[in-house]
């Protein structure tokens, strides 16, 4: 990945706790010091699902800080919190590492797949025999050149056809 599309991620993140921060504020009035990382797990989730993991550890992160200094009472620092507060924050890091972490395999998962669909598509193409693939439904999914001279139908044509339509 290239720096300026890995920069872009992590900025996005930023942007996003920032966002979560600001709607918590405007939210302040109807949830009070109730729930204050509510508006925070949705760009947490969106952090890692666009970003990945680190990016979603990075907004994690910023939006436990911001909910710490912004959300909760002024006097208060991470030392003076009780018992609770400190289980929600660390249960709130907890979950956003998690969700991070699941997201960036999902985004592995993907791309590994990608490439396995890529090779196969490859490997098929180059076949001398006519190839067509077909899904349940018998639609062709797959059809390589040696495949098009035979049927007379470009993949591109054929792509979603019946079977037996093109046949």
């Amino acid at each position: 990945m290239d720096r300026k599309r890995k920069a872009t991620r992590y900025l996005f993140a930023v942007l996003a706790a920032a966002s979560g921060l600001l709607l918590r504020r405007l939210l302040s009035d109807v949830l009070g010091s109730d729930f204050p990382y509510l508006t925070f797990f949705p760009a947490v989730l969106l952090s890692a699902w666009i970003g990945g993991f680190g990016p979603g550890l990075l907004c994690t992160a910023l939006s436990g800080l911001a909910a710490i200094y912004f959300v909760g009472t002024s006097d208060q620092t991470v030392y003076a919190f009780k018992a609770a507060e400190r289980f929600g924050l660390l249960l709130f890091c907890t979950v956003g590492a998690f969700l991070s972490w699941v997201a960036q395999r999902m985004q592995d998962a993907q791309a590994a797949e990608k490439r396995e669909r890529w090779l196969s598509e490859q490997t098929l193409a180059s076949i001398g025999d006519g190839v067509i693939s077909v899904g349940r439904d018998r639609r062709i999914t797959f059809l390589n050149g040696a495949g098009a001279e035979i049927t007379g139908w470009s993949s591109e044509l054929a792509a979603g056809k019946r079977i037996d339509e093109v046949l």
